[in-house]
């Protein structure tokens, strides 16, 4: 399944062959994200892409983010973000895996509630786009989420504005959800691509989000484009209220001021063309030396390059590219997508990876997951 929004997306957001010099290596299957309701009642559940998180005070596994969902054969439809439990993925059986779902347990439930405020002519969707733990000087339960305001309305399909929200692990409950800014650079009608913010890193007291640009791009093909990091320094207690100077109150992430942006560095034969859908930053812990890794998506075929940094900011280089299995499709599937990194379930030697698999699910897709040898 791939929405209507993420496939006028997707349209902008294939880069160009990787670098010659990266050295390749096998992608390994793991196997279909699976979960609870589709082992229990036979449900087929497709989800556009998934991130993962876990908060300091970890008391059941790891957090899953989905994008747009559908189920068969119920028919149930959510245009947004869907979640679940689970713990890190090293196998393929996701028997722990367990869906956010109403009161019946039947059904899937929107994660992140659509904002107030909003008008577009067509479904408003919350889209996540990454998320992280805010270390504290005690066990923190709380997750931050940047997420997209999207307008889903055919041919107009447009992002309105970039939003953070705090999540409770421990209690299932939302606060401080909030505009970056307000109503400053982060809000637009359409919201520009280089103000898309995602994949949030947390280091050495700042916070760092990442982005792309297109700059040049032809029958769907992204030609030319630059990669930007936005950083926020937290400084000792990020969760500190602001003065009544500051004119968002709360977080320091919602304040467009305290926001610097450069363009991400890159050694020689580094980053091909970037676009926000195509690319993903984490820090990995267990891998030492380099533990900043980027994920370009190349084409939509399958076809990825990883980069490596021992810095947040770069510069990255590319470390090897790979051949995901995946196999685009013209049915509701669409194409090969979503190739997300996943520290937590990472270890000294393999790179976790998850990735939207069109062709699984009779041709709506699934996502799946994969790992790559790091050393």
């Amino acid at each position: 399944m791939v929405s209507a929004a993420l496939s006028a997306i997707l349209a902008f957001t294939v880069g160009t062959a990787a670098p010659a010099a990266a050295a390749t290596r096998t992608v390994n299957d793991i196997g279909p994200v699976v979960s609870s309701l589709e082992l229990n009642k036979g449900y087929e559940i497709s989800r556009d892409c998934g991130f993962t998180g876990v908060p300091q005070a970890n008391v059941i596994g790891v957090l899953w983010l989905f994008c747009d969902t559908a189920v068969s054969p119920t028919g149930q439809r959510v245009w947004g973000t869907t979640a679940g439990t689970a713990q890190a993925f090293t196998a393929p059986s996701q028997s722990l895996f367990g869906d956010f779902t109403d009161a019946s347990g039947n059904n899937v439930v929107q994660f992140i509630p659509n904002p107030s405020g909003f008008s577009c002519g067509g479904t408003l969707a919350a889209w996540a786009s990454g998320i992280a733990s805010i270390p504290t000087s005690s066990p923190n339960p709380l997750l931050i989420i940047p997420y997209v305001v999207m307008c889903l309305n055919g041919t107009n399909t447009r992002p309105l504005a970039l939003r953070i929200v705090d999540y409770d692990y421990t209690t299932n409950t939302f606060s401080n959800d909030s505009p970056v800014g307000g109503t400053g650079i982060f809000t637009g009608n359409p919201l520009a691509d280089n103000r898309i913010l995602g994949s949030p890193v947390v280091y050495n007291g700042s916070l760092y989000f990442y982005t792309g640009l297109c700059t040049s791009s032809a029958f769907g093909d992204c030609s030319a484009g630059t990669a930007q990091v936005a950083k926020v320094t937290l400084g000792s207690t990020p969760f500190a209220a602001y003065n009544a100077s500051n004119q968002s109150g709360g977080h320091r992430w919602l304040d467009p001021r305290n926001y610097t942006f450069s363009t991400l560095a890159a050694t020689s034969g580094g980053f091909t063309p970037i676009t926000p859908a195509s690319f993903d930053v984490h820090r990995y812990p267990a891998f030492s030396g380099s533990p900043f890794v980027a994920i370009e998506q190349d084409d939509i075929g399958g076809n990825i390059t990883v980069f490596s940094s021992s810095s947040p900011t770069g510069p990255f280089t590319p470390r090897f590219t790979a051949a995901v299995p995946c196999n685009s499709t013209t049915g509701d599937g669409g194409l090969c997508r979503a190739y997300i990194g996943h520290p937590e379930s990472s270890t000294s030697s393999k790179l976790m990876l998850s990735y939207f698999q069109p062709s699984d699910s009779h041709g709506n897709g699934h996502v799946r997951t994969a790992w790559i040898p790091w050393s």
